[in-house]
């Protein structure tokens, strides 16, 4: 696990303070086994960019031993808060949906590489693709690029069930065009939300979409790369993994890439990613 030593040297060679206490403005579900957290961050709030996370201790004790690594999934800048969107998958975030308004809650971050390295002011028509949980991020970046003049935004939401479809209000709200698929038909079309995104490519004008921002499960990021590779498009992808420190110390979360030459390598989710181009990943074993 990292220490506070090597947290507060990363954070002077990056000219910020990278760890903090947040107070919980508020906690509540959203779905079953899901819930949103709003969290009294202002400095976090000022400098956060799509697609980064947070790493947040549980507790003060040694057990969970290891922090949780959520996304940035809302920011209000006015208010000093953020927003992240969690699923409950074992104790750990079973305690943090447990947490009260009032409580405070150590964490380190903004952490890693976001959307916002790749996002061009000549993007002007964005596809969005997210898969469970994995939209979180999504939801901060459709903010950000909202304003933009001419911006054409598509968001396509994947889920197994009607269940775990999230934020498709949120994306409503910003005047994007939402299309859903689940697995088992329970919501929208019955299918992969791959497959939605390659019909749109196949039936869209030439040069109808410049880019593909997608985060979720790797096998869907797997396909998401290959089809906008097929068309010809920038694709970059939001990397789910699970994490042993946070600030690339302990090398637990590598992940393998190939570069232009072809030759392979590892990189870091939380300090090279966690948004990679999606040419750059080595699918070979995913």
């Amino acid at each position: 696990m990292s220490s506070l030593s090597e947290i507060k040297n990363l954070g002077k060679m990056e000219g910020r303070n990278l760890l903090h206490k947040l107070r919980v403005v508020s906690n509540l579900r959203v779905s079953p086994g899901y819930f949103k957290m709003v969290l009294f961050a202002p400095r976090i709030a000022q400098s956060a960019y799509p697609g980064q996370f947070i790493y947040l201790l549980v507790e003060n004790t040694c057990f969970p031993l290891l922090r949780r690594a959520f996304s940035v999934h809302r920011v209000r800048e006015e208010k000093g808060e953020i927003e992240i969107l969690c699923k409950i998958r074992g104790e750990g975030t079973k305690l943090l949906s447990r947490k009260r308004e009032g409580e405070e809650i150590e964490a380190i971050g903004p952490l890693g590489r976001g959307f916002e390295c790749f996002s061009r002011e000549d993007y002007q028509a964005v596809v969005l693709v997210g898969g469970g949980v994995g939209i979180a991020p999504l939801v901060f970046l459709g903010e950000r690029i909202k304003n933009r003049k001419g911006m054409k935004v598509l968001v396509l939401i994947g889920a197994k069930r009607r269940e775990e479809v999230l934020c498709v209000k949120d994306f409503q709200d910003l005047g994007y065009k939402v299309e859903v698929a689940t697995e088992d038909g329970s919501q929208g079309r019955k299918a992969l939300v791959s497959e939605l995104l390659a019909e749109h490519l196949a039936n869209a004008e030439v040069c109808a979409y410049n880019v593909v921002y997608s985060s979720g499960p790797l096998p869907m990021l797997k396909e998401v790369a290959r089809i906008s590779g097929e068309y010809r498009l920038s694709s970059y992808v939001c990397v789910e993994q699970k994490m042993g420190c946070g600030i690339g110390v302990c090398r637990g979360c590598a992940i393998g890439v190939i570069d232009k030459q072809g030759r392979r390598g590892y990189k870091r989710v939380c300090r090279d990613g966690p948004v990679f181009e999606g040419g750059e990943i080595d699918w070979t074993y995913v």
